[in-house]
Order: structure tokens, then C-alpha cells, then sequence
């Protein structure tokens, strides 16, 4: 649906390594909205997902909680999930990178989906796999969520500036377009030896948000 090196740019891109605070600097709610609108531009039928992400190899699991955490379902029946990496955390985990239930072979551990909340996170025989399970699902207008993004994204601390300010009104649509561009194979990657790369997206796609409007413009007339 996105192609893999396209992927692979965006949670380069968002991703740090996790903190203390049991935040795994997997950037979610980031990752969700930039695919909701490139899977726009590309015209199809995609919506926000909200919930609980359990994982699970033997005795060793995580549980995204009380953070929460964000995927994609496009058609209503393809989980597409961006941000999550075990880059950091391969003492416990298989590693991988990517999380796409059409393409299963992709990520080590199978994958389950669920409508609803489990009854309970402690469940010690649970087999070693991938646990999503659905709390809330969003259809959003990409112009609007690109626009403003908090609709969604969790706002920072009173008193640290969020990315809008530290980046540009328009950093997430720049975010779009970079990644639609890779997606159609007319830009190539950042080079990792920038130290911010968001900051190299910021500096480098101006006029995103008039040309990212008239693809979302473009894809919904067809």
C-alpha cells in the first residue's frame, strides 16, 4: 500500500529511543496521522485507530498503557502500523519494523486484532504475538488533520513548545509530501547524517501544504 523504504523514512524520521517514563518513542499518533494523509492523496479509504497495543514473547511483554497507541485500518479490514520498531529493545523482543496484516511475513510474531478492550492485561498464558485492540477509530479530512494535528496527537507539557512551533505551521503537511514523494518514487531519502531531520523536511519541501491540497483535491474527484 506504502511502499516499505517510504516506511522506513517516516519512523526514521519520528522515532528516538524510549524513555524512562515508559514512553517507547514510537511517536504513534505522529506516524498515523502522516499515513491517514498520504493514504489520502493516494485515494484510498483509511481511518485513525485508538487503542491499546499488547506484545508479547514469552514471559516478556509490553503494554502500551496509560500512553495508549495509534494504527491505520485502510478498507476497513488492512492494520497498517508504522511506528512500531524493536530497534532498542531486541533483548526482549524479535526485531522488525513494520506491521502490516496483509503482508504478515513482514513481522516475526502474528498479529491479532480485537474490537474491544481484554478484560484484563494479565494473562500469563497469553501466546508470544502482537496484540491490537481497538479503544476508539477517527475518519478525519487530511487537510483538516494536517492543519491541525492536535485534534489527535496528544499536546505536550504546558510550557514546551509542540512541533508546530518548533517546526513550522506546516511541518506536518511537509511530512505528507516528503513521504508521498518517496511513495511515487520522485524524491529520495534523507541523509542520516542530519541531526534533526524533521528540521531537513521543515527546509526543505516549501509550498507542501497548496500541493498537498490539490492532490487531496485531485484524489477525491476520482
Amino acid at each position: 500500500m506504502i511502499r516499505y523504504s517510504a516506511l522506513k523514512e517516516l519512523n526514521l524520521i519520528l522515532h528516538e529511543a524510549p524513555g524512562e517514563d515508559g514512553d517507547w518513542g514510537w511517536f504513534s499518533r505522529e506516524h498515523a496521522v502522516i499515513v491517514d494523509a498520504v493514504l489520502q492523496m493516494l485515494g484510498h479509504p483509511t481511518v485513525v485507530m485508538d487503542g491499546l497495543l499488547i506484545m508479547q514473547d514469552g514471559t516478556h511483554t509490553l503494554a502500551t498503557i496509560p500512553l495508549g497507541h495509534a494504527w491505520n485500518m485502510i478498507y476497513e479490514n488492512r492494520l497498517v502500523d508504522a511506528s512500531v520498531t524493536t530497534h532498542h529493545m531486541t533483548s526482549h523482543f524479535k526485531e522488525f519494523s513494520r506491521i502490516d496484516t496483509k503482508r504478515p511475513g513482514d513481522c516475526p510474531y502474528p498479529i491479532h486484532y480485537s474490537e474491544k478492550l481484554p478484560d484484563t492485561i494479565r494473562k500469563p498464558d497469553r501466546p508470544s504475538g502482537l496484540y491490537y485492540y481497538r479503544k476508539e477509530s477517527f475518519s478525519f479530512n487530511a487537510a483538516l488533520l494536517l492543519e491541525d494535528p492536535y485534534q489527535f496527537i496528544h499536546k505536550p507539557e504546558p510550557g514546551t513548545p509542540n512541533l508546530l512551533e518548533s517546526y513550522g505551521r506546516d511541518i506536518f503537511f511537509k511530512l505528507a509530501y516528503h513521504i508521498y514523494l518517496l511513495q511515487q518514487g520522485q524524491a529520495k531519502p534523507l541523509s542520516t547524517s542530519s541531526e534533526d531531520l524533521l528540521d531537513a523536511v521543515a527546509n526543505s519541501r516549501s509550498g507542501a501544504r497548496k500541493k498537498v491540497l490539490a492532490i487531496l483535491d485531485g484524489s477525491a474527484g476520482t
